[in-house]
């Protein structure tokens, strides 16, 4: 969770995955999730759809299911992206599981979603605090999504919103 919360929070939100995905788990176990034949199918199918790699140059990922965006990663350096981009996939698949699309959406829309939704948060303040290792973390609200960058040496290396 980006926002500090207590560890009902963290349960609440694993439970919330698990409902999502009919993976009920006695211990709440979030790998239950993972292990779950039809999650591990659609995550493999994803694989397949969206592939390991990643476009030349491409800084991040804005992931829409539908018309409805599901999460949005941006780098600053194209190859932590790409070293980042299975695990991304991994979870944005999750976050994608069982939900209904109908397969018909404008991408120039998205885009420009996804353009105004970056302004937004790069004029936002946000709370800042010490990051787990270099950097400091900073965390925002933009629109109706919160996120969170890291910044080290005046610079964000990678900004997610959710």
């Amino acid at each position: 969770m980006l926002e500090r919360g207590d560890q009902r929070d963290v349960w609440a939100e694993v439970d919330r995955y698990a409902n999502q995905a009919a993976a009920p788990s006695p211990t709440r176990s979030y790998q239950a999730i993972h292990d779950k034949p039809e999650v591990q199918a659609y995550q493999k199918d994803m694989d397949g759809t969206l592939g390991r790699s990643t476009a030349p140059g491409a800084h991040g990922a804005a992931v829409f299911a539908g018309d409805v965006l599901v999460g949005l990663d941006l780098f600053q350096d194209p190859s932590l992206f790409a070293r980042e981009w299975s695990k991304l996939l991994r979870a944005q698949a999750l976050e994608t599981y069982g939900r209904s699309v109908d397969g018909k959406t404008d991408e120039r829309r998205l885009r420009a979603y996804v353009s105004d939704l970056v302004r937004a948060a790069a004029a936002t303040g946000g709370a800042v605090r010490r990051g787990v290792g270099v950097g400091r973390l900073v965390e925002f609200r933009a629109n109706r999504f919160r996120g969170s960058a890291l910044v080290a040496e005046g610079q964000v290396v990678h900004a997610a919103v959710l």
